[in-house]
């Protein structure tokens, strides 16, 4: 296989995950974007987090971080405290409302991957397992 022909089955591979993702949002009772699960999801691993990474990580401006923040903020999902050394600085963490829903989020997508593969043999899930950890150390 060549490297083309590599780079067309990753991304083959990562839309799948993302649909799956998109899936996931709109089954919500909340209705978020997919830019809003997005920043849960990082904000459940990476917390506290400044406004200025989370424009990093989401490529995204200020004001549209900013927006985004303030639909999450005003869902309780979120929660933003200035920092002790520069006030101008603020950083956001999940609260407890947003910290279950991510990990309700989780839970759900576990569920469904877990009956993808319940037909799957313990051999092809081993091989699945090493390609899975080869991708992750070779590629991220």
């Amino acid at each position: 296989m060549n490297r083309k022909q590599t780079f067309t089955q990753f991304i083959a591979l990562s839309s799948e995950v993302n649909q799956l993702s998109i899936d996931l949002c709109r089954g919500s009772e909340h209705q978020f974007t997919t830019c809003q699960y997005n920043l849960l999801k990082y904000l459940k691993f990476n917390q506290p987090v400044a406004v200025s990474e989370i424009c990093d990580y989401l490529k995204i401006s200020l004001p549209n971080a900013s927006r985004e923040l303030k639909k999450l903020q005003e869902q309780d999902l979120i929660q933003k405290n200035p920092s002790r050394e520069d006030r101008r600085k603020v950083y956001i963490n999940l609260s407890e409302k947003g910290d279950r829903l991510v990990t309700d989020y989780f839970t759900a997508l576990e569920t469904q991957f877990l009956d993808r593969i319940k037909g799957i043999s313990e051999d092809d899930i081993e091989e699945i397992n090493q390609a899975l950890a080869v991708l992750l150390s070779k590629l991220f």
